[in-house]
């Protein structure tokens, strides 16, 4: 019996050293961060490691405004976009051009110029300028709606990617429309206007 009490005896005191210590700790800590400067400090370096934690652990995907023509081929239109992440802004370039590429999903007043086989060719950022290279299909795009159509993948990326102070879209490598270039479908075009235009030769009796 008079062991048990010993024990006993000696396990309170040393909880209640553990508890004295502990106190302490707590009252040395509160001091630290009582001047402003260090309570600054501290807050700071919360405020990170929070937003570390739930960058880390956080969602897989971000939200951002994808704008598509309109059918009616003469505005632009947003639609709110669920993309996966991605560790770099090249990355998150890939992801807002393919899903343009691929077109709307909420709303049947909204199109995409762009047919199945065009896709992303590359993606380059230099210097605050981010550069995109479709593939050489989408020059076939009628000019009207391809123009539309560039100026809303233009304003998607600005809007993802506030980091981005310029825009360059390209088509196989071309800026269209750059020192008079035009698309295939610009000259397809005329081909046909000239055709109707020249006067025809009338047969010799």
């Amino acid at each position: 019996m008079n062991d048990f009490r010993s024990k006993l005896r000696a396990f309170i005191g040393k909880t209640i050293t553990l508890g004295k210590r502990i106190f302490e700790l707590c009252r040395r800590g509160v001091v630290w961060i009582s001047p402003p400067p260090r309570l600054t400090v501290a807050g700071i370096i919360l405020v990170f490691l929070i937003s570390i934690l739930t960058w880390t652990f956080g969602g897989k995907t971000w939200d951002t405004v994808l704008f598509f023509p309109t059918r009616s081929g003469s505005s632009l239109r947003g639609e709110l976009r669920s993309l996966p992440r991605a560790n770099t802004l090249e990355g998150r370039a890939i992801h807002i051009a393919a899903e343009y590429v691929l077109g709307p999903v909420g709303y049947q007043d909204l199109y995409s110029a762009f047919g199945k086989d065009i896709h992303v060719e590359s993606v380059l950022f230099r210097s605050g300028n981010l550069y995109v290279d479709l593939s050489p299909d989408a020059a076939l795009v009628e000019a009207p709606s391809l123009r539309l159509a560039l100026e809303g993948l233009r304003k998607s990326l600005s809007a993802g990617l506030p980091r981005v102070r310029r825009v360059v879209l390209t088509i196989g490598g071309t800026e269209p429309w750059s020192d008079g270039i035009v698309t295939p479908a610009d000259k397809e075009k005329m081909k046909s206007v000239e055709a109707e235009t020249t006067p025809k030769k009338g047969k010799k009796n």
